[in-house]
């Protein structure tokens, strides 16, 4: 899905559609159909990326937040993670070939989300790689946590970045 809606965000000044932060160099992936319309949002609290308010819309059968709303949210913050640390390489296509999830404990009200690279590999060694246009594997580590900081899930999302 995320492949699709990046595709369509390549079209962006032919079709209207503008899924770039405001100096137009990296996606801003609350504005891909999809994250607007389940309302995920860019954190107020900085120790987050993104977040989704408490919305009956998305509650489940018990409910707590509907799982398939925190596998996007969490989905949403990796590529969100990825555009921060490397969206200043122009022409790449990130493409997520797999993701794991741990659901740890039920989510009622806001849930919130962090990300960092689950590899060892550094980030210097990652941008040559991407200097020379080479295919590049990274898995992005995601957490999400409910209004008491607790963690609710965690979820490993394994991108393959592209040169376009």
């Amino acid at each position: 899905m995320f492949f699709f809606l990046l595709s369509l965000a390549a079209d962006v000044y032919e079709n209207d559609y503008n899924y770039y932060s405001e100096n137009l160099t990296i996606m801003d992936v609350t504005k891909l159909p999809f994250n607007k319309l389940i309302g995920i949002k860019h954190s107020a609290d900085p120790e987050y990326l993104l977040m989704l308010d408490d919305n009956q819309d998305y509650h489940n059968h018990l409910g707590t937040v509907h799982a398939g709303a925190g596998f996007a949210l969490a989905e949403a913050t990796s590529g969100h993670f990825l555009f921060q640390e490397f969206g200043e390489f122009e022409r790449i296509v990130p493409v997520v070939r797999k993701s794991e999830i741990r659901f740890r404990k039920p989510a009622k009200g806001q849930i919130f989300s962090k990300a960092h690279l689950a590899s060892t590999t550094i980030k210097e060694e990652i941008e040559q790689m991407l200097a020379h246009r080479r295919r590049v594997s990274l898995p992005v580590e995601v957490s999400l946590f409910d209004e008491t900081h607790t963690v609710i899930m965690k979820a490993v999302f394994e991108w393959v970045i592209l040169p376009e």
